[in-house]
């Protein structure tokens, strides 16, 4: 039966693949999946990341940019034909970003928010290997930019964007699971 070529128990896969467009010869993304035993599976996202750069030319200056994302990607199966699963897609993110110049009151702080949809096809090559084929696209984004501009002094800018559109984001993985 099909069902022994997907995990019956809560199950981890650890997978690489391409975002594309990309060259195929070196894979560009991977993950970590976390899947229970209806199907449904998270794919946490976490980013921390701290760069600093300094400039010695007599005196020196240092500039540091710190960011941090912490987001899901959720697949839900809809359906299911022989190995393969029909899933939808919902992924949610925060991000923010902390640029500090080597200048007093002069750091700029962008915070984020997303939220996407979209579909992916799944192959269950066996209970340990699947392939999957996923296509997101953005239904809503807000981005905040908190920019100091001297003592006391900031301009503060806010962009959101929202629609239905189906322009997705496509990317091809394989996952082995435990």
């Amino acid at each position: 039966p099909a069902e022994h070529h997907r995990p019956s128990a809560f199950s981890i896969g650890v997978g690489i693949g391409y975002s594309f467009p990309t060259s195929l010869e070196t894979p560009n993304i991977s993950s970590v999946r976390f899947r229970l035993p209806t199907g449904m599976t998270f794919e946490p996202q976490v980013r921390f990341v701290n760069a600093s750069q300094e400039i010695d030319t007599g005196t020196s200056t240092e500039n540091s940019v710190s960011n941090i994302e912490v987001g899901a990607l959720v697949r839900f199966p809809l359906m299911k034909r022989g190995r393969v699963d029909l899933e939808l897609l919902g992924a949610l993110a925060v991000e923010t970003q902390n640029e500090e110049p080597d200048a007093p009151d002069s750091d700029t702080t962008t915070t984020g928010f997303s939220a996407a949809y979209g579909l992916a096809v799944t192959s269950w090559i066996s209970s340990h290997w699947q392939l999957s084929l996923s296509a997101i696209n953005p239904i809503v984004s807000t981005v905040k930019v908190d920019q100091e501009l001297g003592p006391g002094t900031s301009t503060v800018t806010t962009a959101t964007s929202y629609g239905l559109v189906w322009d997705p984001s496509v990317f091809l993985m394989v996952h082995l699971y435990h």
